[in-house]
C-alpha cells in the first residue's frame, strides 16, 4: 500500500472536520421571515451539503479495500475502514436530518422549537425565565 499515509491523513481531516461542524451547528444558523409575523431560524445550508459530502464520502471509503484485495492484512484494512466510514456516513445522516428538521420559529407571543426528529415544543415567551444555548446539543 504505497499511499497509506495520505489516506490515513485525509480521513484524520475530514473527519475532523466533520466533528467541528457537529459541534458548532448552532452557531450556523439562516434566518427566514415567513408570513404573519413569523420568523424561523434554521441550520445553515452549508450543514447540508457537507453530511451529503460525507456519506457519499463514507461509501467511496467502503469502496477503497476492495481495490487491495490481494494485500496482507485485508481484513483489518476492511475493519478499520469500515468503522471510519460508519463514524463518518452517520455523522453526515445527522446534519443532513438536522438541515431538513431542526428549527426555531418566533414571533412576539411565542417561540417554537423544533428539533432534529421534528418533534415541535411551543413556549409562550412569559413562561420563559431563562435561556442558555450550548453548542454541543
Amino acid at each position: 500500500m504505497e499511499y497509506t499515509t495520505e489516506i490515513v491523513t485525509g480521513i484524520t481531516a475530514l473527519f475532523i472536520i466533520l466533528f467541528y461542524a457537529v459541534i458548532t451547528k448552532g452557531n450556523k444558523t439562516a434566518l427566514t421571515f415567513l408570513k404573519e409575523g413569523n420568523k424561523e431560524l434554521k441550520v445553515h445550508k452549508l450543514m447540508h451539503y457537507l453530511g451529503l459530502a460525507a456519506i457519499i464520502f463514507a461509501f467511496t471509503l467502503l469502496a477503497i479495500p476492495f481495490f487491495l484485495i490481494d494485500e496482507q492484512g485485508f481484513l483489518i484494512l476492511l475493519a478499520i475502514i469500515s468503522i471510519l466510514a460508519i463514524g463518518i456516513g452517520l455523522a453526515g445522516m445527522y446534519l443532513v436530518v438536522e438541515y431538513k428538521n431542526a428549527r426555531v420559529i418566533y414571533n412576539d407571543e411565542e417561540i417554537q422549537i423544533v428539533n432534529y426528529k421534528g418533534q415541535p415544543k411551543t413556549l409562550k415567551w412569559p413562561d420563559i425565565q431563562k435561556i442558555s444555548v450550548n453548542s454541543f446539543t
